[in-house]
């Protein structure tokens, strides 16, 4: 039965395309816009600036290893189920920012997804807290949070 619906499949869709050959259609795909950069590193957290220089530009949610947004720390761009896979890069001083960052920022952008979850763990478990678009989180040991994160997912509310 696999199989029959594996033909079915491919026939419509070749079905699909002659129709819309033969009605003038033409089906491209387009490369994405310039895409973001997955991560930043970070020298401040000044919003001026191109994320080359190291600020938390928009779209980033930005995690860094000192209290106040000060110091160094990395940007994200996407979802990171593990901060401490060996994709993420370590800060312009090397420190890993996997259970090492104190403040946080969601420079998010208005849109679907825009609140962050952060985790305690890789995966998305253990301690876990919110942080709304547009919010700063200058005292992680305020929210119990400080030196734990270890991933974080945008969510479209808190």
């Amino acid at each position: 039965m696999v199989d029959i619906r594996k033909r079915a499949g491919a026939r419509l869709a070749g079905v699909a395309l002659a129709v819309a050959s033969s009605v003038g259609l033409v089906l491209t795909t387009a490369a994405p816009a310039s895409a973001a950069p997955a991560f930043i590193k970070l020298w401040s957290a000044q919003d001026v600036g191109a994320s080359e220089e190291g600020y938390c530009d928009t779209g980033y949610f930005c995690a860094y290893i000192s209290t106040n947004l000060t110091s160094q720390g990395i940007g994200f761009y996407n979802d990171k189920w593990d901060w401490a896979a060996t994709d993420v890069p370590n800060t312009f001083s090397g420190y890993d920012i996997n259970n090492n960052a104190e403040s946080w920022w969601n420079h998010g952008t208005p849109s679907f997804n825009n609140d962050v979850q952060v985790y305690q763990y890789a995966g998305g478990s253990g301690v876990s807290m919110c942080v709304q678009n547009g919010v700063q989180i200058k005292y992680g040991s305020s929210y119990g949070m400080a030196n734990l994160p270890s991933a974080h997912v945008w969510r479209s509310s808190c």
